[in-house]
């Protein structure tokens, strides 16, 4: 994926919210997925849950956690999407 600057990145993990500027997080999440494919992790953040779940149960890799999200949970989720990925 290249970012504005023109550096080429490669996340272990992106985090997304589904009310983002431009298009929201999925917008983003398919842009994802096109360029870097199915194996980076993704965790939708979100106030309005039930208009990710249904996108997210058809996808791979994708959990999604309705705000407010305890730290905590957050933190144990993505450790252990990073560690499926080693």
């Amino acid at each position: 994926m290249t970012h504005k600057n023109g550096a080429n990145l490669k996340p272990d993990l992106i985090v997304l919210d589904a009310e983002m500027p431009g298009g929201g997080g999925e917008k983003v999440f398919r842009i994802a997925r096109t360029i870097l494919g199915s194996d980076v992790p993704v965790v939708f953040v979100t106030g309005i849950p039930e208009r990710v779940i249904g996108f997210a149960l058809t996808q791979t890799g994708v959990r999604v956690f309705a705000k407010p999200v305890k730290s905590e949970e957050l933190l144990s989720a993505v450790e252990g999407m990073l560690k499926v990925r080693e």
